[in-house]
């Protein structure tokens, strides 16, 4: 059985290098261009995130380099060229071609956030991995989709064999360096620089199953940059700001329909403390972006932002609610009250998981539900902030640099990475 798994791994990747062997070949022999970067996010789907940040500043600071973002998304084609940066769709002639022959691959994520068909990028290719944000929950790559090609394996082998998945949980070992390997052939290589926030975060970025490298620095994450300026807000009002994180194991949880949420009640909350509460759904749960914004349709002091790089909107939120959500290490930075959301902590902790205790790292409130969030709040309101001594501590573990010169620290890792 397990010499037969191997085999039909092995194979599968050996097919896949076969149908991607022209473009691999282009890009092996094309000569590189030291001075052409590109830059993606969001499975080409989004224009935020460290590399956004660091594609402008690239862009306004260091003029020897030609930055140039690649997208699937028309809006941000147009609104790219509105503001004169370069930017091509994926699969267009020249974002292909520059595919080809760009020295520097700037990701946050993956393969993916560029081009999906990564047999254009040859070991001559240098890849940036900024990763989005200092890791509190288990990784995706570490946590889910292992699992998932794990399971897909034992339906695959069920199919040819008959057997139950309780006999294949027995019959067939998890071997995650073939796993890792079978998804290398299709997603890449590893890294040539990571960077990191802090070097709390190098071991785990060096033991991810796809993307670890032992060349990991810690330089500040460019997208926090922008907490460091000057920004009038011209809104009087206090602004709460809510990001609560994905469920994978529940696409369909809801936020508002349990843990004693009352609408009325939290709405005229607000009203009497003059504050208003921003919500930003994690990508993965935008499907439900309809039913949340029904929701608050007729609330005066609620909504639901659509706005697409949070930090837009971060250097401006007063008070920060979230549940497992990393951005908090970066709100860190402001020193500003944050209240925590773990409303199912247990089960989340069981099914997902953390790298650090949770209670440990987290400096705030920890709210069970929604009226404790409300008691939290309104003693925050009130002037009581028992937490900021405690903040300073978990930001000085996790945020090494706190001057607003991460991207350029990372610009200067990236011109000794090709150098």
């Amino acid at each position: 059985m397990k010499n037969c798994n191997n085999y039909f791994i092995k194979l599968s990747a050996l097919l896949l290098k076969i149908i991607f062997l022209p473009l691999y070949l282009v890009g092996l022999l094309v000569k590189k261009n030291n001075k052409i970067w590109i830059f993606g996010t969001g499975n080409g789907t989004k224009y935020n995130d460290n590399s956004r940040a660091l594609f402008e500043y690239v862009n306004v600071n260091e003029k020897i380099i030609r930055p140039i973002w690649l997208t699937k998304s028309d809006y941000i084609v147009q609104k790219l060229r509105k503001e004169n940066f370069e930017v091509y769709k994926f699969y267009s002639v020249n974002g292909i071609y520059y595919s080809i022959v760009a020295k520097v691959l700037v990701l946050t994520t993956s393969f993916f956030d560029v081009n999906s068909t990564s047999y254009l990028f040859s070991s001559k290719s240098k890849i940036i991995q900024l990763w989005h944000g200092t890791p509190l929950k288990r990784l995706t790559l570490d946590a889910s989709i292992a699992t998932y090609l794990f399971q897909l394996k034992n339906k695959i082998i069920q199919a040819w064999y008959g057997k139950t998945s309780e006999e294949l949980l027995k019959v067939s070992s998890f071997n995650k360096r073939i796993i890792s390997w079978i998804i290398l052939q299709y997603i890449g290589r590893e890294s040539d620089l990571i960077i990191s926030a802090t070097d709390k975060n190098k071991k785990i970025y060096a033991e991810l199953p796809i993307f670890g490298h032992k060349n990991i620095k810690t330089t500040g994450q460019p997208r926090n940059d922008v907490l460091f300026e000057k920004i009038e807000s011209k809104n009087k009002k206090k602004l709460l700001f809510y990001l609560p994180t994905w469920r994978e194991y529940d696409k369909n949880f809801d936020f508002f329909g349990q843990y004693k949420f009352n609408l009325e009640k939290f709405d005229s909350f607000l009203e009497r403390n003059n504050a208003n509460f921003i919500i930003k759904l994690h990508a993965c749960d935008e499907k439900q972006s309809k039913k949340i914004a029904d929701l608050f349709a007729n609330a005066k002091n609620i909504s639901l932002s659509q706005i697409e790089d949070i930090y837009e909107i971060l250097p401006k939120t007063d008070i920060l609610l979230t549940d497992y959500s990393s951005v908090y290490f970066d709100f860190l930075l402001l020193n500003r009250p944050v209240v925590f959301t773990p409303f199912d902590l247990v089960l989340y902790e069981k099914l997902r998981g953390f790298y650090y205790d949770y209670n440990s790292v987290t400096p705030g409130p920890k709210a069970n539900d929604w009226d404790e969030v409300v008691e939290y709040v309104q003693d925050i309101l009130n002037g009581v902030d028992n937490y900021k001594q405690r903040r300073l501590l978990v930001n000085r573990d996790f945020n090494r640099y706190q001057d607003g010169k991460s991207s350029e620290r990372v610009f200067q890792e990236i011109i000794k990475t090709i150098s």
